[in-house]
């Protein structure tokens, strides 16, 4: 799990209107986050929905009374909140990890749970029922509202520092507490391919719990590469364990065609096996380039996605990276 113990308890930010925050009700619901993920082996599909309950649950709940141990849930009500809740299974869930859902109307009257489906449920009430962390309540909503302000989602990892007042607005975790549950040697590759993108002075930013996402100080606003450290994706070779993959946007890769002629053939066929483009964007032509006496007109919404970690590999990825960069600067 993240690592906290470098961070001072005596700098909170507090909640968006600076009241003080008790540090057992952070830490419970710190404590409360892992407890799923460590429940369900892997951080999958399944275990983010649960996390994700949560997460609506503090956005849109409202406190019960003064004693802030219960909160009441009537559906979205947070205008800013986009996302549907998820199907009622994985709010019966939570059950499993300390709380308590009761108090549940529906609008067919009383149901038994196996019947019960989310559209029909009007309201319902949710307190934390152990007594090994106090305050969860507490530390669920306001830890809740303030990930809502954050560029990224830190709530699905649990990290707390954005609660500290020394923290930026921008979601930005130490590499290698985000790269924290790779294998060694997936580590290392993600590791040389950040290291390269901070020498070029690309910036960077945790947007989702799975993905760290870097721009070019030359192209704002649009993605220079992204890395992907889960392997609920298509592209990631999770068949022998392999959480890592790279995305590359390499939108001048016809300046360079030559010196991918004598990439590996993993490179190549990823490249070629891109998505094409359809001009699913207004104004759109798509990134064109000639490879191998081919022309190909690639989504820019898909360049170039790599999932070979062999040396040879990792070192050609470095290399395209400064072939990107150089395109750009000059």
């Amino acid at each position: 799990m993240p690592k906290i113990s470098n961070i001072s308890y005596e700098h909170l930010r507090g909640s968006a209107h600076n009241i003080s925050i008790p540090v057992d009700c952070i830490w419970g619901i710190y404590c409360v986050i892992n407890k799923v993920i460590d429940g369900h082996n892997e951080y999958n599909g399944e275990c983010r929905r649960v996390v994700e309950y949560l997460y609506a649950i503090g956005v849109n709940g409202v406190f019960e009374d003064e004693h802030e141990n219960t909160l009441i849930v009537k559906g979205i009500t947070n205008p800013k909140w986009k996302r549907a809740f998820p199907a009622l299974k994985y709010l019966f869930e939570l059950e499993q990890y300390g709380f308590r859902i009761h108090d549940i109307l529906t609008n067919n009257g009383e149901v038994s749970r196996k019947k019960m489906k989310i559209k029909d449920v009007i309201e319902f009430r949710i307190t934390y029922s152990e007594t090994d962390y106090s305050g969860v309540i507490r530390g669920l909503k306001t830890f809740a509202d303030a990930c809502f302000t954050i560029k990224g989602d830190p709530f699905y990892s649990a990290d707390i520092r954005i609660l500290f007042s020394d923290t930026s607005k921008r979601y930005e975790p130490p590499i290698d507490e985000i790269l924290f549950h790779l294998p060694e040697e997936q580590k290392k590759a993600a590791l040389m391919i950040h290291q390269k993108l901070e020498t070029l002075r690309c910036t960077r930013n945790l947007e989702r719990e799975y993905m760290v996402r870097y721009e070019h100080p030359q192209n704002k606003g649009k993605t220079f590469a992204t890395i992907y450290h889960k392997n609920q994706f298509w592209f990631a070779d999770s068949d022998n364990g392999q959480d890592l993959s790279f995305k590359l946007n390499l939108r001048h890769i016809d300046e360079y065609s030559d010196y991918l002629e004598q990439c590996a053939e993993s490179i190549l066929l990823s490249i070629k096996n891109t998505a094409p483009c359809y001009g699913c964007r207004k104004h759109c032509g798509g990134v064109r380039f000639t490879l191998q006496d081919v022309n190909y007109v690639k989504c820019p919404s898909h360049i170039f996605r790599f999932s070979d970690l062999s040396p040879q590999c990792l070192k050609l990825y470095l290399q395209l990276l400064d072939l990107e960069h150089q395109c750009l600067t000059r």
